[in-house]
């Protein structure tokens, strides 16, 4: 149990290609935001969910907290979490990465670095929502989200990206680890990307659901 690390679950995205709130969607019985947080508490004492629209997730029954700065993106979720964490070191996670392991979860976790920043890579993609982020990094992106509303930087000069570049990351290739496999950073867009993560998993999704009560 990491009791000197928060996992901070990114929840705020406005899941505009899957059409509806993808955390709350069914995997069998249980939500996938059930699923992760469930997974996490395994590991984590402190959870902290960030997310705009608290009320979707009361029935959670743990720490919330919204965006200070809106609509940049998970850039925002990262600074709120940080803000709202008391430790120094902290596990960031988004919510549609359903497929992540526990093993990726504590090798991340227990790596030693200088920087304060770790994310991982998987081919030529940086994962920047799945990594390790210091509570001191929150005045590095106070400094480039005032920037943007300062000047009216566009989207890309703000995004989570530019960001740890301009902060600076060890980046880890995880495809060089032993348990990597290609479903671990699996993000959860579309209802195609819903349709995989259920079968993967060898659980029912809500569609097949509806076709067994109706007998279709």
């Amino acid at each position: 149990m990491y009791k000197d690390i928060t996992a901070i679950v990114l929840a705020g995205g406005k899941s505009k290609r899957m059409g509806k709130e993808k955390a709350l969607l069914h995997i069998g019985e249980k939500t996938i935001i059930d699923v992760l947080i469930e997974k996490l508490k395994t590991r984590f004492q402190k959870i902290i969910l960030s997310t705009n629209t608290p009320e979707s997730f009361a029935f959670l029954r743990i720490q919330m907290v919204e965006d200070f700065y809106k609509n940049v993106g998970p850039l925002g979720g990262i600074h709120a979490g940080l803000l709202e964490s008391d430790t120094e070191k902290n596990f960031v996670i988004s919510c549609d990465l359903p497929l992540m392991s526990i093993e990726m979860i504590d090798f991340i976790c227990n790596y030693k670095s200088d920087k304060k920043i770790v994310v991982c890579k998987a081919g030529d993609y940086i994962e920047p929502t799945f990594g390790i982020y210091n509570k001191e990094v929150v005045d590095d992106i106070e400094v480039i989200l005032n920037l943007n509303l300062q000047y009216g930087l566009s989207s890309k000069d703000i995004s989570i990206h530019s960001a740890i570049e301009k902060i600076g990351a060890e980046i880890i290739d995880a495809t060089k680890l032993p348990f990597y496999n290609e479903d671990l950073f699996y993000n959860m867009n579309t209802f195609e990307d819903y349709i995989y993560v259920t079968k993967r998993l060898g659980v029912p999704n809500r569609f097949d659901v509806v076709k067994k009560n109706t007998g279709t």
